[in-house]
């Protein structure tokens, strides 16, 4: 059977540049995260979809988001981030985000995506249900 490959299709687009595309792959590393569908439970509603994120930056620029995001977390004196706990509603009473104002919230938002804006070259995301 000869069917469709994207990889196939990807490669072709990609040799049509002229460009030396297979050597750029060295120069850029991905970081991926994503969720699962999790069952309603008596504190949250059920979540049908699964999530996959993705980020691609250089190395050297990897290295720098991490300084600068171990910093702003350490400035708030947080060990860790999820954004699903940033974003749970106050009556959720998820610490220590519950107990910050909408300005302190804002800042703390806007400096973790200046982070990413600066540091990343590009995204992607992909979802299913």
């Amino acid at each position: 059977m000869n069917g469709y490959c994207v990889c196939s299709h990807f490669s072709a687009m990609l040799d049509r540049t002229g460009v030396d595309w297979w050597l750029c792959m060295f120069d850029f590393e991905t970081y991926w995260d994503n969720s699962e569908p999790t069952p309603a439970t008596a504190e949250s509603p059920a979540f049908p979809m699964t999530i996959a994120a993705c980020y691609v930056s250089t190395k050297e620029q990897w290295d720098e988001f991490n300084k600068n995001w171990k910093k702003a977390l350490a400035d708030e004196g947080l060990a860790f981030f999820h954004m699903t706990d940033f974003m749970a509603s106050r009556e959720r009473g998820v610490k220590p985000y519950c107990d910050w104002d909408q300005t302190k919230r804002d800042r703390f938002y806007y400096r973790l995506a200046n982070i990413i804006n600066t540091r990343v070259r590009g995204g992607c995301v992909s979802c299913a249900r």
